[in-house]
């Protein structure tokens, strides 16, 4: 299957997915919507957009949770950099991810972000949580004022369980403001190319 020909389904799998709750007549519990999610979805979730379990790392940021019009559930963790850091990982959030990984497998990120009075940048990596950080799908994205999905991607190089690996969205490049909505952390399994993944932002 190539699914950089099916991005398109698949940013309409994630929007539908995402919106569910909003469009239930009656609120969805945490276990409803993640079945929800890993029947919609492609490939197989491995986290948890619901709880993110996100961990602001550095001392020059602040995180909240605000209402933000347009975002997937109708809002969003807003994290404001007050000023560029030395090196872009000094500032973020990093939480946990739920499952592990074969060597061989291909795992997309799929980021619900804007930014907040300017362009934004996010270094995203789901990744090794211990030296020497090992990228698995890592990439930059760049929101702008308007709600978006943005992907990065990458096949995995070695095998690794979850306790080993985590999810990382950087961003102390620059003095900003930004909305992250839900993330989802997808592992499509064997027999892919990364040409056959969806990346940047879905049109």
């Amino acid at each position: 299957m190539n699914l950089k020909r099916l991005g398109a389904s698949f940013a309409l799998c994630l929007a539908v997915a995402a919106t569910a709750p909003a469009m239930a007549e009656e609120p969805m519990s945490e276990d409803a919507y993640i079945a929800l999610l890993e029947e919609t979805l492609p490939g197989t979730l491995m986290n948890n957009p619901v709880n993110p379990g996100w961990h602001l790392n550095g001392t020059e940021g602040k995180l909240k949770v605000v209402r933000s019009p347009g975002a997937p559930g109708g809002s969003a963790f807003e994290l404001k950099v007050k000023k560029a850091q030395k090196n872009f990982w000094d500032l973020g959030l990093s939480g946990p991810l739920t499952a592990g990984v074969e060597a061989g497998d291909a795992v997309v990120v799929a980021v619900w972000a804007r930014s907040v009075g300017g362009p934004g940048s996010i270094q995203v990596s789901a990744q090794i949580n211990q030296a020497p950080w090992t990228g698995i799908s890592s990439g930059t994205i760049t929101p702008g004022p308007e709600w978006g999905l943005h992907y990065v991607r990458g096949i995995s190089a070695e095998s690794h369980d979850a306790s080993s690996l985590g999810l990382s969205l950087n961003a102390g490049s620059q003095k900003q403001t930004l909305q992250i909505s839900q993330v989802y952390v997808l592992n499509y399994g064997q027999g892919h190319t990364l040409e056959d993944l969806p990346e940047g932002p879905a049109s």
